[in-house]
């Protein structure tokens, strides 16, 4: 890439990163099942909390009940309880109308960007973390995926499998909000891979 093309990608990044770039709770942070802190509009322009209901708290201990016996068995449950999250805050806020891919229902009130997504998704896993569910993965922080190994253009939530090392992207801005959310290898995420609807 000529020095040119490099400055004017940096400058796409670092714009890119300023426009939509919000944190989740400092790790550690105490989360209340009542009071989960939810935020949407595109660079977390909305800010709230949603309220997991004793169906929702049920249900979600469910995901893991019988405890799974390995790691794929425990990222079924940690998708199955992170869309039960998903479906809360679709009920509490107007993000049922987010389509993934920042596609948008027609007045825009449920936008969803990346950033919205991997946030709300790193605070639900620490939810699952704090319960005692999380036995074979542990959270880390959200990371980005580059377009030509430079310019940041989607980002996810990350678990890591404790025996293997492997990472996973957590991923639900790859459909509709309401759907559960894509569990994707790290590498095969960060080459576009299994992206497409159904993949």
């Amino acid at each position: 890439m000529s020095p040119i093309r490099r400055s004017v990608a940096a400058a796409a990044s670092l714009a890119l990163l300023s426009a939509c770039t919000h944190d989740a709770l400092p790790p550690g942070a105490a989360i209340p099942l009542d009071a989960v802190p939810f935020a949407w509009g595109t660079g977390g322009t909305f800010h709230t909390t949603i309220a997991l209901s004793p169906d929702d708290r049920a249900a979600i201990r469910a995901a893991f009940t019988p405890a799974p016996a390995d790691g794929v068995g425990e990222r079924r449950a940690i998708a199955s309880a992170v869309h039960r999250m998903q479906l809360a805050a679709c009920r509490q806020t107007p993000v049922r109308h987010a389509r993934g891919y920042s596609e948008v229902d027609s007045d825009g009130q449920g936008r969803m960007d990346c950033v919205d997504c991997s946030t709300a998704t790193t605070v639900f896993l620490r939810v699952l973390d704090q319960q005692g569910l999380l036995r074979r993965h542990e959270v880390m922080e959200p990371l980005w995926r580059y377009a030509g190994g430079v310019v940041p253009v989607h980002r996810s939530a990350v678990i890591r499998e404790r025996a293997t090392g492997e990472r996973f992207a957590v991923d639900p801005w790859l459909g509709p909000y309401s759907e559960p959310p894509r569990v994707i290898p790290l590498e095969r995420w960060k080459q576009f891979e299994d992206d497409a609807p159904g993949a």
